[in-house]
């Protein structure tokens, strides 16, 4: 394949944030590779700034966080609305309380619907069903405790970040369309996050910028679901690149022309990559992160999202670097992940 190319030589990369689920963690094993940690030890001695940004809520993520020999230096939850470190830096954004009054209001319209709220310190659902048993049992181990009240006697006394409905995109947009100041991100088919539509995980990074003085140029992100797509285009690593093949190369059987890269902070080149082709976009499964050794497991990863393809053979190519490790910021790399055919399997 061809591609357009760009020169990272003079790459300064300060700060990398991490989505958790699917990113971090596979939706197949509900671990982190031992790669992954590496790679983040090696980040964080080059100088470079380590942080989550993740839907999660801060008391949602320690039962993936804690499994891990890793201090973050930052965390960006409720998709951007939630921010602080370890030494006192805070910022946040809470829904609107005329629009938390709306989806109260559409909720006893819906009474079937599950809903999760989200406090900073407290995350709990107005009801059960089948619907939300399957989703968490999904999550396996990283599925974090759920507690259940009326949102009806919390969710106007108390900060509200992020508000998840159980339900597809069509009452999603009824919903959204009710309230002033509200958009919904998702990472999961079953459910959307209802945040302030002036937010987002790129939000959460502006605020870690300004936190730092760094720039937007000197930022990396990994991330793998829709609720990721702003974040990636925001970081310097979420361009987007014109691929086309050459002659006399067969042509693909997905004939899409875009594709993303991303800068590698990978401590290793790995090939056999795989990719998915959702509604709305392709994410990448690098081994080196996410742990899906092969195509099965990636198919497998990719059914928890109803992904319509799988597309595989993946190459990565890398530009060499003697020291190809963690150590993007000394001596970086782009990363363009290509493929030289695709099968829909």
């Amino acid at each position: 394949m061809e591609a357009m190319t760009t020169d990272t030589a003079n790459a300064d990369i300060r700060a990398v944030f991490f989505d958790i689920d699917g990113t971090l963690t596979s939706f197949t094993t509900h671990t982190v590779p031992d790669s992954t940690i590496e790679a983040i030890h090696r980040l964080q001695a080059a100088g470079v700034k380590v942080l989550i940004c993740t839907g999660r809520a801060p008391s949602q993520m320690h039962v993936v966080l804690d499994t891990m020999p890793v201090t973050f230096d930052g965390v960006v939850a409720f998709n951007g609305q939630y921010c602080f470190d370890d030494t006192g830096f805070f910022a946040s954004q809470a829904l609107d309380t005329a629009d938390i009054e709306v989806i109260l209001d559409w909720l006893d319209r819906h009474p079937d619907v599950v809903c999760n709220f989200g406090e900073k310190d407290y995350v709990y659902f107005n009801q059960s069903n089948d619907l939300l048993r399957a989703t968490w049992s999904k999550l396996g181990k990283t599925a974090p405790t759920r507690y259940f009240e009326d949102p009806r006697t919390r969710a106007l006394d108390h900060e509200t970040f992020q508000i998840s409905p159980f339900v597809g995109p069509e009452l999603e947009a009824e919903l959204v369309g009710l309230c002033s100041n509200v958009r919904g991100v998702r990472w999961h088919p079953d459910f959307t996050d209802l945040i302030p539509a002036d937010g987002g995980k790129p939000r959460g990074i502006q605020r870690f910028m300004a936190h730092y003085g760094i720039t937007r140029e000197q930022t990396m992100a990994f991330g793998d679901g829709g609720n990721d797509t702003d974040m990636l285009a925001y970081a310097a690593s979420g361009s987007r690149w014109a691929m086309r093949p050459p002659s006399p190369r067969p042509p693909p059987t997905t004939s899409l022309t875009m594709w993303t890269t991303t800068v590698c902070a990978m401590p290793c080149c790995i090939s056999g990559c795989y990719a998915i082709k959702t509604s709305q976009q392709f994410a990448l499964f690098c081994p080196a992160v996410t742990g899906l050794m092969n195509k099965q497991r990636a198919r497998d990863e990719s059914r928890a999202f109803g992904v319509s393809e799988l597309t595989t053979p993946w190459r990565c190519y890398h530009s060499l670097s003697p020291a190809v490790a963690a150590v993007a910021v000394t001596a970086p790399f782009l990363s363009v992940f290509t493929p030289e055919y695709t099968q829909s399997v």
